[in-house]
């Protein structure tokens, strides 16, 4: 007759192999990210644009060189999704100069980025050191802006997003890896939550073969923890260059708590777009997953 001890051993045992079991047949939290550089709204239209993100599947996306208000708002509109942040949206206004290049301001901020998502916003920020009252901060510099948001996926599980357009322009490397530097710097609070970091870098990297100070942005990111997605699931550069303009300068990086499982540049036909005839740069799209050690349970706790 079994003793109480072991009865009692053999009940640990089959709970063990239950909960083994639940974690490998569990579904995976999967969900997808794009970053696109649209040119001033110059081309495509937000119905278009809205078009080639159900395709795709994407669920957060990131814009660059978004300067319309009255556009982003319709892109959301045509989404049917919950949220969209932009430029001073929901922040003091401040009043946009006047003259040259007074287009190029949305309630009087000098940041064209966008973070349009389908998932609730439990948090966010917006950076700027352009005439943006209360926001500069001149020890970080985010010289173009970017937007932080904490998002809340339908499973639970909290993931934090960072839209960036770094300086455009040849010789600004420092400058580049001055902002990138910064902005690493203000997702370090946020580490212990899956982190993208999306966005046009206006630089090369040095896994495409990149080397000098034009690897200095790829380089430092890697060294913080972050992986490049495109290079994760398409490792050779000469058979998948995956150029989104006349190089490589278009990312998705994910912290460790996030495993690349698709990347795809946006080339003519690819979900429905026109490519370099709807833009001067080509979108990425990602499918992104948990990793095994992230549970929904983890992230819920984390987001408490």
């Amino acid at each position: 007759m079994a003793t109480k001890q072991t009865k009692n051993l053999l009940f640990t045992f089959v709970l063990i192999v239950l909960i083994i079991c639940s974690n490998a047949f569990s579904e995976d939290v999967t969900f997808g990210v794009m970053t696109y550089n649209i040119w001033q709204w110059g081309k495509i239209k937000p119905r278009d644009l809205a078009n080639i993100v159900k395709d795709s599947g994407a669920s957060i996306v990131g814009l660059q060189e978004s300067w319309n208000a009255a556009r982003n708002e319709r892109l959301l509109s045509c989404l049917g999704w919950k949220n969209i942040l932009y430029g001073g949206k929901d922040t003091p206004n401040v009043k946009s100069p006047e003259g040259k290049g007074s287009s190029f301001w949305i309630n009087g901020y000098y940041m064209p980025q966008v973070l349009a998502a389908k998932y609730e916003v439990l948090e966010h920020k917006y950076y700027n050191t352009i005439n943006a009252k209360g926001y500069p901060d001149f020890e970080l510099p985010i010289y173009r802006g970017g937007i932080l948001a904490k998002l809340q996926l339908p499973s639970g599980d909290i993931v934090c997003v960072f839209v960036l357009h770094l300086m455009p322009w040849r010789d600004v490397e420092q400058q580049r890896l001055e902002e990138i530097k910064s902005i690493i710097a203000r997702l370090k609070p946020y580490s212990q939550y899956p982190t993208i970091i999306i966005g046009d870098f206006n630089t090369g990297s040095h896994l495409d073969g990149v080397t000098g100070k034009s690897a200095w942005v790829t380089e430092y990111i890697e060294s913080q923890g972050f992986r490049d997605s495109y290079r994760v699931v398409h490792p050779d550069p000469k058979k998948d260059p995956g150029k989104t303009g006349g190089r490589r300068i278009d990312y998705v990086f994910v912290n460790k708590h996030l495993v690349p499982v698709e990347c795809t540049v946006l080339k003519e036909g690819v979900f429905g777009s026109e490519g370099f005839e709807d833009s001067d740069h080509l979108a990425v799209y990602a499918k992104l997953k948990m990793a095994k050690n992230q549970t929904a349970v983890e992230s819920r706790s984390r987001g408490k």
